[in-house]
């Protein structure tokens, strides 16, 4: 569904909000933010609600794969570059700066995954909370990008040092449209033995685009991941392993409801917001309210 657009914008701003749950997310959280931004940048913004492809295939894995499909659409020939969001993804239009305008039209532009909030920190984030909260889940192993693509079925002809993640990118219909194409139809989806932290499309299209020399590299506070920051500058408002002081488990140090905001972890979402420009509740939107 078209939520805002305008004859005079060559460029769209596209998010997925399929099911009740998401639709709901999008429009008590996202949608003011998008808003703003569009309007001030001149983009259109669409939010998808239906799924793009209804074949058996599809079906069968998540919807995440979806985004490959957008410029593919037959809107999509409207517009020069399409960036996609996430819909856990809250924008600081006091920080916002042009995304697509930062980003050559032949280009993908993204986030490397392993530099978030920064490369040395997201080590030390990772190495926290791994091991003991998703050690059973090979797949997310991502502390280096060698492993994450092993793990993640992708057998890679040269050395990786770095992973594109897929919550933002800008892109061109015109440019970019057979490779995701081919990423798409050519990949499969990793079983994974937990489908809320599965990485779906993320591997394949990384690889593609990475290996093809697509990519343009943008600042990292375009898809500030949540988690690698508060793990990194915030370790105090979570519980301590009890077999293991240095790592960390998911569970906050104080019980809290949906009523009851804890101060420590109130204020590190907003310092976090306040650094970011587009903030990415990856895995833990059920924060969000938190924030707000």
């Amino acid at each position: 569904m078209i939520i805002f657009t305008d004859k005079k914008n060559s460029r769209a701003m596209v998010t997925m909000a399929i099911g009740e749950k998401y639709q709901k997310l999008f429009e008590e959280f996202c949608k003011p933010g998008l808003m703003m931004y569009c309007k001030t940048f001149q983009y259109d913004l669409i939010c998808i609600s239906e799924i793009l492809d209804q074949s058996e295939r599809a079906s069968k894995r998540s919807p995440a794969w979806q985004k490959l499909l957008i410029l593919s659409q037959p809107w999509s020939a409207n517009y020069q570059q399409i960036v996609w969001l996430d819909t856990d993804i809250l924008i600081n239009n006091s920080n916002a700066t042009d995304i697509a305008k930062l980003v050559p039209i032949e280009k993908v532009g993204g986030v490397d995954q392993v530099c978030i909030p920064t490369k040395e920190l997201y080590k030390i984030a990772f190495q926290r909370y791994y091991l003991i909260n998703f050690g059973s889940v090979p797949e997310i192993n991502n502390i280096s990008p060698e492993d994450y693509y092993l793990n993640n079925n992708i057998l890679c002809q040269q050395p990786m040092s770095q992973v594109f993640q897929t919550g933002v990118f800008v892109a061109s219909p015109n440019f970019h449209k057979e490779i995701f194409e081919h990423t798409y139809y050519n990949y499969e989806e990793i079983s994974s033995s937990n489908l809320m932290i599965g990485q779906f499309e993320m591997p394949a299209l990384s690889y593609e685009i990475i290996t093809k020399n697509l990519v343009f590299w943008i600042q990292n506070q375009f898809n500030f991941d949540v988690h690698a920051n508060l793990y990194s500058y915030y370790p105090f408002i979570f519980k301590k392993s009890i077999a293991n002081p240095n790592l960390l488990t998911d569970e906050f140090t104080q019980s809290e409801n949906l009523n009851t905001f804890s101060i420590n972890l109130q204020n590190s979402l907003k310092t976090i917001f306040d650094n970011s420009i587009f903030m990415h509740f990856n895995g833990c939107h059920h924060l969000m309210p938190k924030l707000i």
